[in-house]
Formats: C-alpha cells, structure tokens, sequence
C-alpha cells in the first residue's frame, strides 16, 4: 500500500514562491543585516537560485517577507531561525502585507505538483510531506461529495470494478459504482481501494502501490487503452493479444532494442526479453530460456516468431540457419493448430526448441520435444475441429489424384 509520506517523490522547487515583485531597479546584496522592505525591493528568485543572500540576518528578513523557501528550508534545517521568528513567518511576518496573496484566497500548506510522468502528487510545506492523495482543502466541491470509503467490487463482465460504499454493516454492503450504478454486494467479497493509486498507471507492476488482482488488471486495461500491450513484472513480460496490427515490430524498433546498452530503460517489449537472453548468452557464456506460455488466443505464437525475429536479426548465420528456422514455423503450426471455439487457429502443442549459438552466431537448432493432444485427433469437441494437417491433405486429394493415391485415399468427386 502507498504510505502518505512517499521518499521517492521529489520536493518541488518552490514551496510557497510567491511571484517576483520588483519596486524600482534596486539589485540584491548582501549586507550584515537588511529591512523587510529593502528585501522587497531587491530582484531575486523565489527559488533562491541565483539569490545573493547568504548572511543569516538577511536570510531571516528574507523569509519574514515570504521570500526563498529553499533558504528558509535550510535555515530552518540548521536552527539558524526561531521558534518565534518560524512562526512569524508562518504567519506572515510581524504584521507584513503578504502583498502576493489575493484577499480572501483560502490559505493551504499543501502544494499540487507533477512528478516527471506528469502524475499528480501533493506536497506539504510545513512538514515535507507527500502523497497521492489529494488534500481535502484542495479538493472541489464535487471531489468533496465524493469522499469515503472505495471498494473493488466483483463484476462478472469486467472482472472488477469499484465504488464507493454509501453503507456497510459488515454483512451487506450497498455501493456507488463508477459508472453511477448503485449495488448491493457481500461484505466479504470488498478489497478495499485508494482510490488516488487508479491513476498510476505503470509499466512495471513492481512499482504499483499495491500488488492486488484488481489493480494489476486496471493497470493493463489502461494501457490496453493505449495500444501498450506489454506490461512487465521485473523480468517477467506481460502481453496482451491487441487483435490487430500494430507498428512496433518494425526496422527501426527492432534496431532500438537490438542496440540497447546495459543500464538502458526501454519500454517492456518482446524484443527486451529476447535482448537479455541474447545478452545473457554471449556476455556471460550461460544457457538462456525463454518460456512463452498463456490462453488460446493469447498470441504465443506470435510472441515466439518476434523472438526468433530478434535473434535471426542480432545473430545471423553464415548458412542462413536463422531463415530455415523460421521457416520450419508453418509447417509445425500445420501440425499442431486447429480451430477451438475462441481461436481458429489456435495452437494445440508444446514444443521445446533449441537454437544453438557459437561466437554469437546461430549455428543450428532442434526441437527436442512436440507435444500433441491425441484426444483431438479422435475426439474434438463439438463446435472445434481437428489438426489442420488433416483437412490440407485431403483438400489437396480432391483435385489431385497422384497425391489422393499417395496418401492411399478414395476420392469421391461430385458430379453435376
């Protein structure tokens, strides 16, 4: 779960920077000691960058006026400032006009900022604190209204969608949802849900706040959205099938990944698993596998033809052992595909191939196991058909007739 004081979020540059105000052409020194209003007529950034203010008396009026929050940081850090004179400047200074201010604006300690995927995230400049969430004293009134305590819910259709609980006795729980729908589900079945980590959408599911089915699931959903259909877990890749084509497998990003240095952060991608396994192999001299697994339909087999794509790519051979490979995928596909009730051509085997490489360079490959269904060949299940070997030999049987006699089949050809 995400702690309210987040360490990874930097603090933003300015706490309270209130907007340059230059009276005159007055430049900023740094005598012994300085007046409030000479620090107000003085030019200087609120940031303290390029601030000539480095004398401790100075620095102090400095702050009374509302200036350089990074110096008042580090004064205060150093307890080169007082309780008292940290409150007056808290309040404003000993009776300054906090000219900066608009009259009647609500006063906060909480600062909106973005981090650098342009997230929102929350910054208090009193206690340095960060979090997600926003502050109720920023919130508006419609964020306000809906306040309270947020739930996955179970969906049959989606898996999991969430609301926000309007009652809850511990047995029966009525629920808002985010579509507007009201339900009444079982206690039992809620996961509770901070509703600020819906918008953190990573590409690395180590990194979400809380590693729930629910989240992981939103996560790739969003990216989905986006046509981002790879999603890590470390070192682990996640796919999910977009059902059309998409231009991320061509010249220009296999090159990307082919030349990706160590230390380098790409996008999850086929290729990058393929990459370590080919780094893995040449750098450190040690057997690599690659274990491609998943549902009817996932897209197995295209995610095998990307990494023998990559390695034919980076490795090469000198007999064009790489193209024979890929080129062996058809005719074991024919063997091993049929049509299911999800996929027409879904793959029904499992095979274990093994390419071999010698000074990084593909010198042959087996495949050492091809797993079949037998069932499938005398009993597929209604609505799916057998391997499609099958149905290929004897369409090629009905118009010819050398091969029907091949293959020892009677042909039977209608006549009109």
């Amino acid at each position: 779960m995400l702690a309210n004081t987040l360490a990874g979020l930097p603090a933003p540059k300015a706490d309270v920077p209130p907007p340059a105000k230059a009276v005159g052409s007055a430049k900023a020194a740094a005598p012994s000691s300085v007046e409030v209003s000479d620090i107000k007529r003085a030019k200087f950034k609120g940031t303290g960058e390029g601030c000539s203010l480095t004398d401790p008396p100075c620095l102090k009026a400095a702050f009374k006026a509302g200036y350089c929050a990074r110096h008042y940081n580090e004064l205060s850090q150093n307890g080169g400032i007082s309780a008292v004179e940290e409150k007056e400047v808290k309040q404003g200074g000993k009776g300054e006009d906090r000219w900066w201010e608009l009259k009647g604006e609500a006063k906060s300690v909480w600062q909106a900022c973005k981090n650098a995927e342009g997230l929102d995230y929350y910054y208090n400049v009193e206690t340095r604190e960060t979090t997600w969430d926003k502050p109720e004293e920023l919130m508006t009134p419609e964020e306000l209204d809906r306040r309270g305590a947020w739930f996955w819910v179970p969906d049959e259709e989606l898996g999991f969608t969430y609301g926000r609980a309007l009652t809850n006795n511990g047995k029966k729980a009525e629920m808002e949802l985010e579509s507007g729908e009201r339900r009444v589900v079982s206690s039992k079945v809620l996961q509770e849900l901070k509703r600020s980590s819906l918008q953190r959408i990573v590409q690395d599911l180590v990194l979400l706040d809380d590693m729930c089915p629910p989240l992981i699931l939103h996560n790739l959903k969003m990216r989905y959205a986006e046509d981002k259909i790879y999603t890590g877990v470390g070192t682990i890749l996640i796919s999910v099938n977009p059902y059309q084509r998409l231009p991320i497998y061509g010249p220009e990003i296999l090159k990307q990944y082919a030349s990706k240095k160590v230390g380098t952060d790409l996008p999850p991608h086929v290729f990058n698993i393929a990459h370590d396994a080919w780094y893995g192999l040449t750098e450190f001299g040690k057997n690599q596998s690659i274990i491609i697994s998943g549902e009817s339909g996932a897209g197995k087999t295209e995610a095998t033809k990307q990494c023998l794509q990559f390695l034919a790519h980076v490795a090469g051979s000198s007999s064009g052992v790489e193209t024979k490979v890929l080129e062996a995928n058809p005719i074991l596909e024919a063997f091993g595909n049929a049509k299911t009730l999800r996929n027409d051509n879904s793959s029904r085997f499992g095979k274990y191939l093994e390419i071999y490489l010698r000074k990084g360079r593909i010198v042959s490959s087996v495949t050492r196991n091809y797993l079949l269904e037998k069932i499938r060949v005398c009993r597929p299940m209604e609505g799916e058909r057998n391997y499609h070997i099958f149905y290929q030999l004897t369409q090629t049987a009905k118009v010819d007739k050398v091969f029907a006699t091949l293959l020892s089949l009677e042909v039977h050809i209608p006549t009109c």
